[in-house]
């Protein structure tokens, strides 16, 4: 009988700084709290400390996912963390969690940086790994905290992100269970660039030239991001639509048979403005954008972790999952629970 990789447990964790509305307007007087929650969908968001790193925010959602669970680290046989902050150039640092994490010297150990899609990309080399005999089980854990790279004058991004993380346990699903990842549809357009963070990198350094121009700021030494707003909703609009189509077709269902819709919390706004063009009833779409707002790649398994909280997806429910957005990169699946 062949392997079926399944989602045996998830977890996620926020940082305990909590930015409201009313608190971020102090620092933007033009804008009002209603005005955010109109335009974003973002009522609060959470912000990691100084030294508090993506990786950081996906190790603590690691660690809750094995002590909620009842998870030994020698359980453990393989770590995929994606971040777009890693702690060091090298070593990777999915080889520093492999050590922090009390997992196995035989367990493998890769990082990579995926942004929005991330976690969908995570679970499609986690099923790779695990039903072609390669791991039992596959730790995958995702951390970003955005708001270390925004530049505090830039308000239409304050107002949108927050940091968080988030891991999910993939591993063989017994024989008679229900639960099972589905196929995937993946696409990558890297011509699109609406969406990056300049500086603190190979070809643009935070150098001390870098450091001077932002010194009022404290330097920016891990970037400043930049988006471009207008393009990023014509991407997702003219990207995701297809995207959720072409999933359905390849798992052979038809969007009455999805139970929940989880997409990357990109942008309340987006994310409507996605239902109405795909006509998705909004009973059987989850969004939890309004608390935590936009925290990239630890997005999805934030809002899986809430949606299980507050009893949204129930044993043998059917979720289609679709990640989008920096890259430009996308991908979806269907995962039964």
């Amino acid at each position: 009988m062949s392997i079926r990789a399944h989602i045996r447990s998830i977890s996620s964790h926020l940082p305990e700084k909590v930015l409201d509305n009313a608190a971020l307007c102090r620092q933007y007087p033009d804008i009002t709290p209603e005005h955010i929650l109109k335009h974003t969908g973002v009522a609060k968001r959470h912000v990691s400390v100084f030294m508090e790193s993506g990786p950081d925010l996906a190790g603590a959602a690691a660690k809750k996912l094995l002590a909620e669970n009842n998870i030994a680290p020698h359980e453990i046989d393989y770590l995929l963390l994606c971040s777009m902050e890693p702690d060091h150039k090298a070593p990777s640092t999915a080889c520093l969690w492999q050590h922090r994490l009390g997992l196995p010297t035989s367990a493998g150990a890769l990082e990579f940086n995926l942004g929005c899609s991330g976690f969908i990309y995570g679970l499609s080399l986690a099923r790779g790994l695990v039903e072609t005999g390669q791991a039992k089980a596959v730790l995958l854990a995702v951390g970003e905290a955005p708001t270390k790279v925004i530049h505090p004058e830039d308000a239409h991004l304050a107002v949108l992100f927050g940091d968080g993380g988030g891991a999910a346990l993939v591993s063989a699903a017994e024989p008679e269970s229900p639960s099972g990842i589905g196929d995937f549809v993946l696409g990558t357009d890297g011509s699109g660039t609406s969406i990056r963070v300049r500086g603190g990198a190979g070809r643009e350094h935070a150098d001390q030239e870098w450091i001077d121009k932002y010194k009022a700021v404290g330097g920016l030494p891990w970037g400043r991001m930049e988006m471009d707003g207008m393009a990023v909703l014509r991407f997702v609009l003219a990207t995701v639509p297809g995207l959720v189509e072409k999933t359905l077709e390849k798992n052979g269902l038809g969007q009455d048979d999805i139970d929940l819709f989880i997409f990357h919390q990109a942008n309340g706004f987006v994310l409507n403005t996605l239902c109405r063009k795909m006509g998705i009833k909004k009973e059987r779409f989850y969004s939890n954008i309004q608390d935590c707002g936009n925290t990239v790649s630890a997005s999805i398994p934030l809002a899986m972790s809430a949606a299980l909280a507050q009893g949204r997806i129930k044993r043998g429910d059917r979720l289609l999952l679709a990640g989008f957005g920096v890259g430009h990169s996308w991908g979806a699946t269907v995962v039964t629970w």
